[in-house]
């Protein structure tokens, strides 16, 4: 018995620990920023090859309409309807947030931002979430929202419900 045990400790003693890699936080950071400002300038100017090379085949875009639930061919069918392809979308940048998963592997990006074609009032936050495929960066779920101050929220109610 006491062999045994001799011969399991031994065994346990001698197998290699897994490594510990450690991920540069920071630079995973700067990289999804690059990337996502690549995706929101090829969206701006409708560039549909850059765009859609961002997006996974089962990606899920949300409009700003309740009712615009849409699908990667159906969210480049809309750029291309609503913008057409003179028209590049002017934005206003207000405030970017990432927000990196602690293995490096995904990130949330959140944008805020004016676009004039769309209100020079009320600005649009666009949420992304993205995830490392191999080398590249890709988009799983887009959601587009207009937003607007706490203190503004009663006049829009009003002029809605005239």
């Amino acid at each position: 018995m006491l062999f045994l045990i001799l011969v399991v400790a031994v065994f346990a003693g001698c197998k290699q620990k897994e490594q510990v890699k450690t991920v540069d936080l920071a630079a995973v950071e700067d990289t999804v920023s690059i990337e996502a400002d690549k995706f929101h300038s090829a969206y701006a100017s409708n560039d549909l090859n850059t765009y859609s090379a961002y997006l996974l085949d089962d990606v899920l875009v949300c409009g700003t309409d309740p009712r615009e639930l849409w699908s990667k061919k159906q969210f480049a069918e809309y750029r291309n309807d609503q913008f057409p392809d003179s028209v590049i979308l002017e934005t206003i940048p207000l405030q970017k947030e990432i927000k990196v998963s602690p293995d490096g592997k995904s990130a949330i990006v959140v944008v805020q931002l004016f676009v004039p074609a769309i209100s020079s009032k009320i600005p649009v936050r666009n949420i992304t979430h993205m995830l490392k495929a191999g080398d590249k960066w890709k988009i799983d779920f887009i959601s587009f929202s207009l937003i607007t101050e706490n203190e503004n929220i009663e006049k829009l109610d009003m002029a809605l419900t005239k």
